[in-house]
């Protein structure tokens, strides 16, 4: 859900398809950092920081589709994209 909603919001923004395509695409970084810290074994995996990561990503996701949602314009997308 969080990389939708930044899909939404790069996409409103964006002057051009492919320029938001590639951009949106940072969007799964927020949910690998976690797994790059435990495979690389960095820290001990604890189910309250596993909780932790979840309860967050959880308020970012309703945090970034609230303001996609009142970003989102489809009518000005299609019109200014070419």
């Amino acid at each position: 859900m969080f990389s939708v909603g930044v899909t939404m919001i790069v996409s409103s923004k964006a002057s051009d398809a492919r320029a938001a395509y590639q951009f949106s695409s940072l969007a799964i970084l927020p949910g690998l950092i976690p797994l790059i810290v435990y495979t690389s074994m960095k820290t001990l995996v604890d189910i309250r920081l596993i909780a932790l990561e979840g309860g967050i990503l959880v308020v970012a996701c309703v945090a970034v589709l609230t303001f996609a949602i009142k970003l989102f314009r489809r009518e000005q997308i299609l019109t200014r994209w070419k």
